[in-house]
């Protein structure tokens, strides 16, 4: 019995010590703007394996990868294949994402097709579908850009764009609350 209570014992101050770690690195790296790792950002990107995906197969409808996104998915194949190319609009071309980039966007050759939840920020859309939204979720933040960030729904010419890179490195800075 002695060797479980030194046990119970031992793992609460261990724990106890954990916590005042993480909690001192937090407030000095917070203090310092630098990234805050008790306030995660998480963000997905559009493809056949990603959302519902093809066939459905993805799965992420109705998990924490879902409640910690702007959109709902799909439980079905969502994807929107467009061979013609999609035109991406520009919805909010204030908000912080879409900082420095062209008003015009590159046509785009598919997306999936995802349901922005009610608190959501819908950025950029093609037709009336998300293509990028973000929003808040408890102390975090969420945010997807629905087409591929790849040569398959990402044509040369959007690869090529001059808002290619500003855009990830606007989203990933949004995320981890350095705007």
């Amino acid at each position: 019995m002695t060797t479980i209570a030194l046990l119970a014992i031992t793992g609460l101050g261990l724990g106890a010590l954990y916590f005042l770690i993480a909690a001192g690195l937090s407030l000095i790296w917070g203090l310092m703007r630098v990234l805050n790792f008790a306030h995660g950002g998480l963000l997905m990107i559009g493809g056949y394996l990603s959302f519902a995906g093809i066939e459905g197969k993805a799965r992420y409808h109705g998990t924490p990868v879902e409640d910690v996104l702007p959109v709902t998915i799909s439980a079905t194949d969502d994807r929107v294949e467009a061979p013609q190319g999609v035109a991406p609009v520009a919805a909010r071309p204030d908000h912080p994402l879409l900082a420095g980039l062209p008003a015009t966007w590159p046509r785009l050759l598919g997306y999936n097709r995802v349901t922005p939840k009610p608190a959501a920020e819908v950025l950029v859309t093609c037709g009336s579908d998300p293509l990028v939204a973000c929003g808040a979720y408890h102390e975090g933040r969420g945010a997807v850009f629905t087409s591929d960030c790849a040569p398959h729904w990402g044509p040369p010419e959007f690869m090529d764009w001059p808002g290619y890179a500003p855009l990830w490195v606007n989203l990933v800075t949004w995320l981890a609350r350095q705007e």
